[in-house]
């Protein structure tokens, strides 16, 4: 799943186009030894015109932004939440 966590208040102001922070989370359950375990995986990037996103305006003031391809791929490291949903799950460590 993938949503805009937020609109980074910036000199463009609010913006869900030029800048902003997305959230992302993935969720896996496992059997593991005796135990059921649930893993969630949530990483977060902020997106910008100063930092990693391009613009072009029209005349009409239409913009059209999308990802600066001189700085991509963008690396999002995930911070992983274990979780015990039954059984034995001591012997479980990331």
């Amino acid at each position: 799943m993938m949503e805009i966590q937020r609109a980074n208040v910036s000199g463009y102001g609010p913006s869900a186009t030029r800048d902003f922070t997305l959230q992302f989370k993935m969720e896996e359950s496992m059997v593991l030894n005796d135990g059921m375990v649930r893993l969630n995986f949530v990483g977060r990037m902020g997106f910008s015109l100063d930092e990693n996103l391009m613009i072009n305006c029209a005349a009409s003031g239409f913009c059209h932004t999308w990802l600066d391809e001189t700085k991509s791929p963008q690396l999002v490291v995930p911070v992983v939440e274990v979780e015990c949903l039954s059984g034995v799950c001591d012997s479980f460590h990331l």
